[in-house]
């Protein structure tokens, strides 16, 4: 792999990591706007277990 394609990839890595980072505060901020609690916000939950993978072999 030369130089560029290094930088390329940290870019790429970069991106993913930016990307997680506003999701995370976008559903912070609803959380702070949202008038039900955490646990009963059905957006927050949806948001939630859209980002944690299935249980292997359920």
């Amino acid at each position: 792999m030369d130089h560029q394609d290094m930088l390329r990839q940290h870019v790429a890595e970069l991106e993913q990591r930016i990307a997680r980072s506003r999701a995370a505060k976008d559903l912070i901020e609803h959380a702070l706007a949202c008038p039900h609690s955490f646990a009963s916000c059905e957006h927050a939950r949806e948001q939630i277990a859209a980002r944690i993978p299935p249980a292997y072999g359920r």
